[in-house]
């Protein structure tokens, strides 16, 4: 008898033991980049286990003013006790660039340069028009008794404490060209004033001038360089004149408060026909710029990159039939866009075209030309409730439909060959329709990683 309890008690306690681990909890751990990208999800990581990305290191895309390099988490790694997110961080390093101006700043507060960076072979002189030139090496601090012009010859790049203080700029009649960069992220500037002997405005020449309340251009202003104005959020209104030639990418990207924009009739390369409150390209029949008061003229064949990028009082919008593509964030964070209408014209959509429209409830795509869904596409459209695949449609790229929390049905069609990695994650009310008769090959095994309901062998109604 005695034999017996000793054989009987190990088994139960090893069954009891096989019991546990089959019940131990698990949590979902995402990992995002600094735009908010899914990155990678990790379903069913084991409590009390320390979370790993598997991936590639994140990235951020520079720009003509910095790189960008990937520090970390925004915070330490933890035991998983419950779900997770871990967003990725960057330092941003700084790449030095000519700039040469002749300006007079208003100021009423202390200004000083705190640091500027070398050009290797340059000899680098301030006049800073009280009396004093020094070079680049010395700090020069004084208060202001009135205007002062400041004539800085082949600066580098500036991180100083000017960025905080300037908060006006009156170009004299000698400048012609503002260089690029030449008041990056000079967060206080309110106003600007030009002359017209000013035929280019660089690259990012008031990049994130964030409190500047107008916009005049110059009447002679040829060319407006990339990100001239990107994230000058409190312009309203938008006119550019006759003579310019060429405006660069995103030149007047997250301009969030626009609600005009009129080209002069006379502009042999931009139009604002019949009052559209647009940004038209004539040759490339592209619309490159939209604001809350625009609709989309017929005879548009392209809605650019980013061209109603959050315009978040824009409320509703007809696409004509002339739109042949939608191109990437056209209409990113258009946060109270409550409905869509993808005409038969469309051929293609871009990657997060809708991400992050929180109010889009539906969206009707009429097209049977578009191939994919591309990446992002309908990320966290929390109100998303109707929408419908076209049998055109072979690819669903990774999180199309990420976190679209009130979708509670869609059908996938048999075109659907290739469907990307947690395509519905966090997709809560989601129950799944597709004509496959089982999981075709080209599906990733994590395309469903919130293990949603699916049905398959099903028909469109």
């Amino acid at each position: 008898m005695k034999k017996l309890v000793n054989f009987i008690l190990p088994l139960m306690c090893s069954s009891l033991l096989a019991g546990c681990g089959e019940n131990q909890k698990t949590y979902t751990v995402i990992w995002k980049n600094y735009d908010g990208s899914v990155l990678e999800v990790d379903s069913n990581v084991t409590e009390g286990s320390k979370p790993e990305y598997n991936k590639q290191t994140p990235a951020k895309e520079g720009n003509e003013f910095c790189n960008y390099s990937f520090v970390g988490w925004d915070k330490e790694l933890e035991e998983v006790h419950s779900d997770q997110t871990y967003i990725a961080k960057f330092n941003a390093d700084t790449k030095p660039t000519v700039t040469s101006i002749d300006v007079t700043l208003k100021r009423n507060l202390e200004f000083q340069f705190v640091s500027i960076s070398s050009i290797e072979g340059q000899e680098l002189k301030i006049n800073w028009g009280d009396g004093a030139i020094t070079n680049s090496e010395t700090s020069h601090t004084y208060q202001s008794a009135g205007d002062y012009t400041i004539m800085v010859s082949n600066l580098g790049l500036v991180n100083c404490e000017a960025n905080n203080t300037i908060t006006a700029i009156s170009f004299g009649t000698t400048v012609t060209e503002i260089d690029k960069s030449a008041f990056f992220d000079c967060t206080k500037i309110v106003s600007i004033s030009f002359t017209d002997a000013i035929t280019s405005i660089g690259n990012g020449a008031f990049y994130r001038c964030e409190s500047l309340e107008t916009l005049e251009l110059p009447n002679n202003v040829k060319t407006i360089g990339g990100s001239a104005f990107y994230s000058c959020k409190l312009i309203e209104k938008l006119y550019i004149p006759a003579s310019t030639e060429l405006i660069g990418t995103d030149a007047f990207k997250h301009c969030s408060s626009l609600e005009e924009i009129k080209v002069d009739p006379m502009n042999q390369y931009y139009d604002s026909r019949d009052n559209c409150n647009c940004l038209i390209n004539k040759a490339k029949k592209s619309l490159l710029l939209g604001c809350r008061n625009s609709f989309i003229p017929n005879g548009v064949e392209i809605l650019s990159c980013n061209c109603f990028a959050e315009c978040s009082y824009l409320e509703s919008i007809t696409i004509p039939s002339s739109v042949t593509k939608i191109e990437d964030k056209a209409f990113y964070r258009c946060t109270r866009l409550k409905s869509v209408e993808i005409p038969e014209s469309v051929k293609y959509l871009g990657y997060s075209v809708f991400s992050e429209c929180a109010k889009l409830e539906s969206v009707s795509i009429l097209s049977n030309q578009i191939k994919a869904i591309n990446h992002e596409c309908f990320y966290r459209c929390f109100k998303l409730k109707e929408i419908n695949i076209p049998s055109s449609v072979t690819k669903i790229g990774p999180v199309a439909f990420c976190e679209c929390t009130s979708l509670e049905s869609i059908f996938v069609p048999e075109s659907v060959t290739t469907m990307d990695e947690d395509v519905f994650f966090g997709c809560a009310s989601l129950t799944i329709s597709c004509e496959a008769k089982e999981q075709p090959a080209g599906w990733s095994d994590s395309w469903n990683s919130s293990n949603r309901p699916v049905k398959w062998d099903q028909h469109s109604n």
